[in-house]
């Protein structure tokens, strides 16, 4: 982990070219360690090695005891409840997409199902409405 006065192993400010983008994080803002374990978490799933993952795990550690010496204890607090508010919003995307992708899936097979033997009941199916969808579903959906 480096600090101003002491750059670590793995110091950016040494390997970044010229005109290369960078963020910094400083250990005094308090979405710091929440930031920089995702960062190793995602880095770690890619196949960084383990030491610079090490490094950014200690450094997130080092943060949260900065802000608690620096009495930033809530302030810490409350980012770490924003950001699983973030992934929590994130899933319920996710499951959004997935029940959506999952309806026209049905509205599919239910239209497949209007062109065939079906024909003359599945109008008045299709009109009952959701409920009879999933009551139905296991049905429609191989």
């Amino acid at each position: 982990m480096g600090t101003r006065n002491q750059p670590g192993k793995f110091d950016c400010y040494a390997k970044a070219e010229p005109d290369e983008p960078m963020f910094v994080l400083l250990g005094r803002d308090p979405a710091a360690p929440v930031l920089i374990n995702l960062w190793a978490d995602i880095r770690a799933r890619m196949g960084e090695e383990q030491e610079k993952v090490e490094e950014a795990v200690a450094c997130a550690e080092a943060c949260v005891d900065w802000l608690f010496v620096h009495d930033k204890k809530e302030a810490f607090g409350r980012a770490v409840e924003v950001a699983e508010e973030c992934l929590l919003d994130e899933q319920k995307v996710l499951r959004i997409q997935r029940l959506e992708e999952l309806v026209r899936e049905m509205r599919d097979q239910i239209l497949a199902l209007k062109h065939t033997h079906l024909d003359a009941g599945l109008d008045e199916f299709w009109n009952k409405g959701p409920a009879v969808l999933i009551e139905h579903s296991k049905e429609l959906v191989p």
